[in-house]
């Protein structure tokens, strides 16, 4: 089972192209103007799965959900491509919609509506330690054509040898994080389940640690995820049970 939740109308929209498009059944887009930014997706089973418990997907209350399961609750964002584009007809379009749809509500959803529409180039994503060797050669006065400059003559010399690296493999992507912005790559995190450990309502534990590591449900206020470099520090025997986080999670 997998929980969603949705802030935007574009968000939700992209998340039933998604699950419909993974062969999941029981979709229904009318459920965005009941909880608008609230709006929760509980998918019960994956395609091919064997149905035990009706619909495969249900639609609640961000607050409700959260009170019903006690699993991590993934928040999904549509991507660039996925997003309306800022255009006069796509503005009359929405704003047309909504009061249709909305009579006599405040329009503080459409704002919201407005914003996450995709009004600027697509920012590239790059990993850390090259935003940091981006951002500190900047800070240093250079400018965007200094960078690329530092990379592509004598000067390479002095750059760190896997910055060059990176570039000679991604020079474009270079490119477009200089003229559009990029953000940064999300450091892998990974949880540990711990197997045949589950609480006493059937709940499966994970690894969490205080000042001692120790058995626990999922609990937003332990430590229960970790990066690459905390993951060396785990007890070998847990290791081997180490799982990477491969969605954003709320």
């Amino acid at each position: 089972m997998k929980i969603y939740h949705t802030e935007t109308q574009a968000d939700y929209d992209a998340l039933m192209k998604k699950l419909e498009a993974e062969g999941i059944e029981s979709l229904s887009k009318k459920y965005w103007p009941t909880f608008k930014t609230e709006t929760t997706v509980v998918v019960r089973a994956q395609s091919g799965e064997k149905r035990n418990c009706g619909n495969r997907t249900t639609y609640g209350n961000l607050s409700c959900v959260r009170s019903r399961y006690d699993i991590p609750i993934i928040k999904y964002k549509a991507k660039a491509d996925e997003k309306m584009r800022f255009t006069k007809e796509n503005i009359e379009g929405l704003v047309n919609k909504y009061f249709d749809d909305n009579v006599g509500e405040c329009p503080g959803n459409l704002i919201a509506e407005i914003y996450a529409m995709d009004d600027t180039p697509e920012k590239v994503v790059v990993p850390k330690y090259i935003a940091e060797w981006i951002q500190s050669y900047l800070n240093e006065g250079g400018t965007p054509i200094d960078v690329l400059g530092s990379l592509m003559s004598f000067h390479a010399s002095f750059v760190d040898e896997s910055v060059i690296r990176w570039f000679k493999k991604n020079s474009e992507t270079m490119l477009k994080a200089l003229t559009n912005g990029y953000t940064i790559e999300p450091e892998q995190l990974y949880y540990i389940p711990l197997p045949h450990l589950e609480t006493s309502d059937g709940i499966q534990q994970v690894l969490s640690k205080r000042d001692t590591y120790f058995a626990s449900r999922p609990n937003d206020k332990l430590k229960q995820r970790y990066t690459k470099e905390e993951l060396e520090q785990v007890p070998e025997i847990y290791k081997p049970y180490a799982k990477p986080i491969e969605e954003e999670e709320e």
